[in-house]
């Protein structure tokens, strides 16, 4: 366990700066994780992992494997999955500071001040903010900012690594990790 400490600790140095490379060493610790628990690769269940480990070593190569293909859309792609998670945990922030007492629209002025702050390329008035949390109950079961939201939500209600007076902080943190990835 130290080990795939270690190694995503090696990778999370890279975020922003060589994103490729930081997943790389990510996915690396994680197999090489899955490869010391013998009953976990015998099935092959590492495979998808390692596919993907692959893909991105043939994008060095200036190769396209299938599964990094882009889907089409219309007109306009939709959002990536980090500015998804990035919404999930803005709409979380926001019901933090409810929570604590203030009102939903000094939450949102509170959230989009952080966003724009740490992704002024993408940023978000209030109004949007509030928008995101207004509809977040619709958005989709698989979509990455809803899994972010529950996650945060769950982790929020046992109490653990969770805290509510440091939302923003945290909140800063995500966007500037996630802040060469969101505007994609």
């Amino acid at each position: 366990m130290a080990q795939l400490e270690a190694g995503l600790r090696e990778a999370i140095k890279h975020c922003g700066i060589d994103d490729r490379t930081a997943a790389g060493h990510a996915l690396g610790a994680v197999l090489e994780f899955l490869y010391s628990q013998g009953h976990l690769t015998r099935g092959n269940l590492h495979r998808p992992l390692y596919e993907l480990l692959a893909a991105l070593e043939d994008l060095k190569q200036g190769r396209v494997a299938p599964m990094l293909k882009p889907v089409t859309f219309g007109n306009r792609p939709p959002d990536g999955a980090t500015l998804r998670q990035a919404i999930g945990f803005a709409v979380f922030a926001v019901e933090q500071l409810v929570e604590r007492g203030d009102s939903k629209t000094a939450a949102c002025r509170k959230v989009s001040q952080v966003w724009n702050k740490e992704a002024p390329h993408v940023s978000r008035t209030p109004e949007t903010i509030r928008s995101w949390s207004n509809r977040s109950s619709q958005f989709p079961d698989d979509d990455p900012a809803t899994l972010t939201l529950t996650a945060f939500r769950k982790a929020a209600q046992q109490n653990t690594r969770v805290q509510c007076s440091d939302v923003l902080a945290t909140l800063s943190g995500i966007l500037k990790t996630a802040t060469a990835m969101i505007g994609e």
